[in-house]
């Protein structure tokens, strides 16, 4: 019998696809650092639950210019757990160290089965019904919520501001 596999993934910020921050000052990148830094301890991770895999630097004149990308997977159920990508880019001055960057976070909850195939389906709509609906509901505001009071927390702490388009969503 083939083995099959059933993955869904849900936004936690739909309809919006991410929330963002912006920054305006001193040291960008310091600021950066700490954000990332502080991913373990809020979120309560374990060793392989996070990672920074991207980061780009263009020093090549006056302007620094940086990318860098980290992931956060934190498990609400054995099927199921939280996505969180954050993205930022961003600029500094060489002499001034003045400069912003825009910090994004892009949250979805995802599930994954894996079973024979030929039981795949009828597993799934027991499950489905029983179950998975009002879980799914409960881990998509759970990642809503956990994802906005860090955004909250290190707006707060380091002076971001929202992305102006996602102010009458989610503020």
């Amino acid at each position: 019998m083939a083995m099959a596999k059933l993955e869904i993934s849900d936004d936690c910020f739909a309809p919006r696809k991410y929330v963002a921050l912006t920054f305006k000052g001193k040291d960008p990148w310091v600021v950066i650092e700490q954000i990332a830094g502080s991913l373990r301890g809020f979120f309560h991770l374990e060793r392989g639950q996070w990672n920074m895999y991207r980061i780009n630097w263009d020093a090549s004149e006056d302007t620094i210019f940086f990318f860098a990308r980290w992931w956060v997977a934190r498990h609400f159920s054995e099927y199921s757990a939280m996505h969180l990508e954050i993205k930022t880019q961003g600029y500094f001055n060489k002499n001034t160290r003045d400069g912003e960057f825009w910090l994004e976070f892009e949250g979805t909850v995802r599930t994954h089965f894996h079973t024979f195939g030929s039981i795949l389906k009828p597993f799934w709509y027991l499950y489905s019904y029983l179950f998975y609906n009002n879980a799914k509901r409960s881990y998509v505001e759970q990642c809503r919520a956990m994802t906005l009071s860090f955004r909250d927390t290190v707006k707060k702490k380091y002076g971001l501001q929202s992305g102006p388009e996602l102010a009458a969503v989610v503020d």
